[in-house]
């Protein structure tokens, strides 16, 4: 009986020590499909997902602008790139970042490098046409820090789960939020 009860508690320890790897490998790729949907280039990609192997992440940074400018300038490119397309694009993206997001439930390091990486940032753009962001939902962070809207901003509609910062911005026409629901998602 007892060389079993040896055996079974070699087992129950050879499992307990791979599960790490695993749920380590498994972050990793949430980081890298978020990654993906980005677009980002390679070599940001791959500086930023190191941070995940090595899990340095800490909550009270941000994780992308840590990894350098360059980054952070992509960040920005993105965001307004995404917003160009629609509604229905942008929402398409958010939900498989919300959903990404809910994967990393339990793993603070790994939901700091992507609320990174999903986090909208506009700031100091300068929005010259009118921009209707009604409908839109924002699954992470958004920044609209130093940016000047030249004419009319509407986000009617439109669902923040996360901080939303406006410090500092301009505007020069007019601003609705009409119907705009602000939730701090889990």
């Amino acid at each position: 009986v007892v060389p079993r009860l040896c055996e079974r508690h070699r087992q129950q320890q050879s499992v307990s020590r791979t599960f790490p790897v695993n749920a380590a490998a498994r972050n990793a790729n949430l980081v890298r499909e978020a990654l993906l949907l980005e677009g980002w280039p390679d070599q940001i990609a791959q500086r930023l997902a190191g941070t995940i192997v090595q899990e340095t992440a800490d909550g009270s940074i941000d994780m992308v602008a840590a990894v350098g400018a360059d980054a952070a300038a992509e960040r920005r490119r993105a965001s307004i790139d995404r917003i160009s397309g629609g509604p229905l694009a942008f929402n398409a993206w958010a939900e498989r970042m919300a959903s990404l997001r809910r994967a990393t439930a339990g793993h603070a390091p790994t939901r700091a490098v992507l609320e990174a990486i999903m986090l909208c940032d506009y700031s100091h753009a300068t929005f010259d046409q009118p921009l209707n962001l009604s409908g839109h939902r924002f699954p992470g962070g958004v920044r609209f820090d130093g940016c000047t809207f030249a004419s009319d901003f509407t986000v009617s509609g439109g669902r923040f789960l996360d901080e939303v910062s406006f410090e500092r911005a301009e505007f020069r026409g007019e601003a609705g939020f009409e119907g705009a629901t602000f939730v701090k998602a889990d």
